[in-house]
């Protein structure tokens, strides 16, 4: 009976010390998912995003469209310090791995503002848009599951102008800002869309995309800066 009773004082203190154990101490154990097709979206979505997807889902039907995209696509969504070493942002505010699936945030960008992470998820979301739900040509994935070069710069128009489109409905002009965007910026994300929005025309929006791609453009990758499409 003795040893019963010390048996079950050992089986009570076990289940103390499980209850009471840290958690991880990462958001979101995205190592276990990477290259994974059938985790569920829940699971692929950083909890420290969850807050920004949902800002731009409700940002109007283009980011909802971006949104249903990311989870369609089983994108993998988190802080570049949450994934495994390979997924770095590079420096940028964040990055798209097509073949990966994976979109990696910029850990100076922990603590931005939810939409300034909106802003970054509608740019890199309408990445996995063209590529994984609307198959644009050039930008699709082969048979082979590899990824075809095309031009990077028509798709960063496309991923620029979302993120701008949204940035205008989360800063319209008022009248105590009448040309709309971010009163007070604190990062590049913040001052590139504020730039981009007061563009007064695709000619000089297209030159701004140029001079911002030209800051990350790594050699050899395929980004050609004569590919730009003709101004109109």
């Amino acid at each position: 009976m003795k040893r019963l009773y010390t048996l079950l004082c050992i089986v009570m203190l076990l289940g103390i010390a499980v209850a009471v154990a840290p958690q991880d101490s990462q958001a979101f154990p995205v190592q276990e998912h990477v290259g994974e097709a059938t985790a569920s979206p829940s699971e692929l979505i950083s909890t420290s995003l969850e807050a920004a997807l949902t800002i731009l889902d409700e940002s109007g039907a283009e980011g909802s469209t971006i949104v249903a995209a990311i989870h369609g696509a089983n994108t993998i969504v988190a802080f570049e310090d949450e994934l495994p070493p390979q997924f770095t942002a590079g420096g940028s505010a964040a990055r798209y791995y097509p073949v990966e699936n994976v979109i990696s945030i910029g850990m100076d960008y922990r603590s931005a503002d939810l939409h300034t992470l909106g802003a970054i998820l509608a740019h890199e979301g309408t990445h996995v848009l063209d590529d994984r739900i609307l198959n644009k040509p050039g930008s699709a994935l082969d048979a082979e599951g590899a990824f075809e070069p095309y031009s990077c710069l028509a798709r960063e128009l496309d991923a620029f102008g979302a993120a701008v489109r949204y940035w205008d409905s989360i800063y319209p002009p008022t009248a105590d800002n009448p040309r709309g965007g971010k009163p007070v910026v604190t990062n590049p994300v913040e001052m590139d869309n504020n730039n981009l929005l007061h563009a007064k025309s695709a000619q000089e929006e297209n030159r701004q995309v140029r001079g911002i791609i030209s800051r990350y453009l790594a050699p050899g990758s395929g980004c050609s800066m004569q590919k730009l499409p003709v101004d109109n």
